[in-house]
């Protein structure tokens, strides 16, 4: 398994996908009802490759990612061979908060002197793709490119 399986909820959302994945891979309703009765592990299995196929398209189509916190916002722009990251932390202890839209927008209204900024490029250390899944895993949601821009724009 490259990745990691999906949840019951987000399998929900792909319950037509499967099933016509299932069919692709010569599996049935019959037969899929009969295999998670008596070969939970094959069935396993074949959710784990739906699953992989499944995230490595959206891994594929993310190209900005974001980790907020209240000490630190660390922004990624995810290019082909390697990312730009953006991240401001807390100079000091203060009114800076990272965790939310609006308390970042305070904070450089109010507190800049107290904001430290630092741009790199970033080299993979493997392909794209498993770049976006460590940083997910890392906790890093999806963003916008708007909002990659509009830090650039304050640095």
């Amino acid at each position: 398994m490259r990745f990691r399986v999906l949840t019951d909820e987000e399998l929900s959302h792909f319950e037509e996908d499967l099933k016509g994945f299932l069919i692709i891979n010569g599996v049935h309703h019959e037969e899929w009802l009969a295999m998670n009765q008596n070969a939970p592990e094959k069935a396993l299995a074949l959710v784990e490759l739906f699953s992989d196929i499944v995230l490595e398209k959206v891994y594929t189509k993310i190209h900005y990612l974001e980790h907020r916190s209240k000490d630190s916002l660390l922004v990624f722009y995810v290019q082909d061979q390697s990312m730009e990251m953006v991240s401001f932390f807390k100079k000091q202890e203060g009114l800076v908060d990272f965790s939310a839209t609006e308390s970042i927008h305070q904070s450089f209204l109010n507190a800049a002197d107290q904001i430290g900024f630092k741009k790199q490029i970033l080299a993979f250390d493997g392909p794209r793709i498993d770049e976006v899944f460590k940083l997910i895993e890392k906790g890093c949601i999806p963003s916008t490119a708007s909002f990659w821009q509009s830090i650039n724009q304050i640095i």
